[in-house]
């Protein structure tokens, strides 16, 4: 747990919590080797790491552009972004962004990514109690370097009070954020961004912007932006290893590293 949390404040860009993380970790003197060994080596490349924060992207059209949120790429350093399945870093322009919206559009070269298959953004809206899941890269790597999946539902409605947002009841962590949240037809219906804070009795709960919202940006700063064809039935329910099998080449680490 300690390790897991020494992770996210590095995804936080706040290496005190993670040393101080780290030192306690250090202090229990645990036994499983491997675990001694887990901690030596994170110990390692906190203090050699390059990488100043990271989160999700994910991909929305072939010619290599990669949406994520605004608040990954913010300040100083390189962004770039990792290859599924890969630990190939590849450079990454920021050609649009939105603050106030915390959205940001990046573009690759296609030809050093391979095949480049954008998600489709649902058209429509969701309803409170669809079911969801949230696709990223949660604790950057302290869990695995893989893809990871959080289901859960739509538990409220964007409105002013929330700004906007879609809230969902499925684990949300240091680095899901500029995720896909999608429905259970494998649609993107919003993009995760943050986590309320959960205080002494409270559940702190994931926050999404909505995919119309997502649309509206594209529209502006994507030239000839067009919506992603499923190539069949939108609304057809699927099972989640079947979203999971049709997204998962799509959604990609987004990191951001100290210039050289």
């Amino acid at each position: 747990m300690l390790l897991a949390a020494a992770s996210g404040f590095v995804q936080l860009e706040d290496r005190e919590g993670a040393n101080k993380s780290l030192e306690l970790a250090q202090t229990y003197s645990p036994r499983d080797a491997k675990l001694q060994e887990s901690i030596k080596e994170f110990a390692k490349l906190l203090a050699s790491s390059d990488q100043l924060g990271s989160g999700t992207g994910f991909v929305v059209a072939e010619t290599g552009f990669i949406l994520t949120n605004y608040h990954v790429i913010e300040g100083p350093g390189k962004t770039v972004i990792r290859k599924p399945d890969s630990d190939e870093m590849i450079d990454a322009k920021v050609v649009a962004k939105d603050v106030e919206r915390d959205l940001a559009l990046l573009q690759i070269d296609p030809k050093k990514f391979g095949e480049l298959r954008p998600l489709s953004l649902a058209s429509g809206g969701v309803r409170r109690g669809s079911r969801v899941a949230a696709f990223g890269y949660p604790l950057g790597d302290a869990i695995g370097t893989g893809l990871k999946f959080n289901p859960g539902h739509v538990m409220g409605l964007p409105e002013s009070s929330n700004k906007d947002m879609l809230l969902i009841d499925g684990t949300v962590n240091p680095g899901n954020s500029g995720g896909p949240l999608l429905n259970s037809s494998g649609n993107v219906v919003g993009m995760v961004t943050a986590k309320s804070h959960g205080g002494d009795g409270l559940d702190s709960f994931g926050m999404a912007i909505p995919a119309n919202e997502l649309r509206k940006f594209l529209a502006e700063h994507l030239p000839n932006f067009k919506p992603t064809d499923p190539g069949r039935d939108p609304q057809a329910p699927l099972e989640w290893d079947e979203v999971d099998a049709q997204v998962k080449d799509s959604v990609v680490m987004v990191l951001k590293l100290k210039e050289n």
